[in-house]
């Protein structure tokens, strides 16, 4: 590809830049094939004497941006920095996906850091995008916003909120109103807490979110082995406990084409400790849909401690 790039820089620090990026070949940069090509033209201006700091006003656009053998319609960024605070509008209407207002923020002058998201989707169809190979005619729309406090996703507090997401195609429409999720840190102690539509709970406990997953993984690997077969697994040292009450889950198995749907409330509870390799989980299922199949109240109950 081709990159191309100019700065001028006045007596009294105010300064303008371009830069302009042609044929940018992304799959070979990322090592990955589902990248195309990348192009970019931006133009930035500001001050670097100002008395609050650098300041910096910038626009720009991405065009053309290739994923999957789709090329998206150019996508217009516009923002500014200035005294540790950072706005960014992103913007694309395409046939596919419009997004209709994307904006990031940064606050730095607080003793933690804030960042914030909002985005606004108000169509896309992601089988049309080469992203998925279910919902052909369906399109998805959602408002999502997001509140992180901290310097470290380890020990931040965090508040997403999704609303209105919506499954639209030729004969039905499905909706999630809300999905809400909250994780706050307490010195070493963390709370993730959900609340929606269809689940609701909270894991609270010491442990990473980078590991939490591998704690699963190795517990199931000790309760049901024969379903879960050894493999290798890093070793975590997490220690945590759940509980989580599942109500109707019929609109988001239709939504992600799951072959389960919860179509009572259920209920789960559970802990697990890894360096004492212990274990625990229990549930009652008051009505689970697998295929045709119909199975009701079945009651569970696992514990493993060494």
């Amino acid at each position: 590809g081709l990159i191309t790039a100019n700065a001028k820089v006045e007596k009294n620090g105010e300064y303008q830049a371009t830069l302009s990026a042609k044929e940018i070949n992304m799959g070979i940069i990322t090592d990955n094939c589902d990248w195309g090509f990348c192009g970019l033209d931006a133009e930035v201006n500001g001050n670097i004497a100002d008395s609050t700091g650098y300041t910096a006003r910038f626009t720009g656009t991405v065009t053309p941006l290739q994923y999957k053998q789709y090329t998206y319609a150019p996508i217009n960024i516009a923002g500014a920095y200035s005294d540790k605070n950072l706005t960014a509008h992103i913007t694309l209407d395409d046939k596919n996906i419009q997004l209709k207002e994307t904006t990031i923020k940064y606050d730095g002058n607080k003793a933690l850091p804030i960042y914030e998201f909002k985005m606004q989707v108000d169509s896309f169809n992601p089988f049309n995008l080469g992203l998925t190979n279910i919902h052909e005619d369906n399109y998805i729309s959602f408002r999502l916003s997001s509140k992180i406090t901290g310097n470290n996703p380890e020990n931040s507090n965090i508040n997403t909120i999704i609303n209105d997401f919506t499954l639209k195609g030729p004969k039905e429409e499905n909706k999630i109103r809300e999905f809400i999720l909250n994780a706050n840190a307490l010195e070493r102690k963390k709370i993730l807490t959900v609340t929606s539509d269809f689940i609701n709970g909270h894991l609270t406990g010491i442990y990473s979110y980078k590991t939490l997953a591998n704690s699963f993984k190795l517990a199931l690997q000790r309760v049901m082995p024969s379903l879960f077969p050894s493999y290798e697994v890093a070793a975590t040292a997490n220690d945590f406990s759940f509980d989580f009450v599942i109500n109707n889950t019929t609109t988001l198995t239709k939504i992600f084409n799951l072959p389960v749907t919860v179509n009572k409330m259920s209920l789960l509870h559970g802990s697990c400790n890894d360096l004492h390799k212990a274990f625990s989980l229990s549930g009652h299922l008051k009505g689970i849909d697998y295929g045709k199949r119909k199975y009701k109240h079945i009651n569970f109950s696992s514990k493993i401690d060494t």
